[in-house]
């Protein structure tokens, strides 16, 4: 895992370099495929998720099961 990503994200937390470092120990590094759903509505997430390249989107269906994006 990259420590200087979890650097500058935990930046203004004004955690020590070596706390940064058990964090970065502590996290599994995901590379995720174009168009795979990591979360679906109503689901509760346990995870704790940085995006270093790429793009998320979020959406949801209405009842008419029309795809409605924020």
């Amino acid at each position: 895992m990259n420590i200087s990503l979890f650097a500058n994200f935990y930046q203004p937390s004004q955690l020590t370099t070596e706390e940064i470092e058990i964090l970065t120990q502590k996290h599994q590094y995901w590379e995720v495929p174009k168009g795979t759903i990591i979360l679906k509505q109503g689901e509760i997430s346990n995870e704790n998720y940085i995006i270093e390249k790429g793009v998320i989107r979020t959406y949801t269906f209405d009842s008419d099961n029309k795809e409605i994006t924020p």
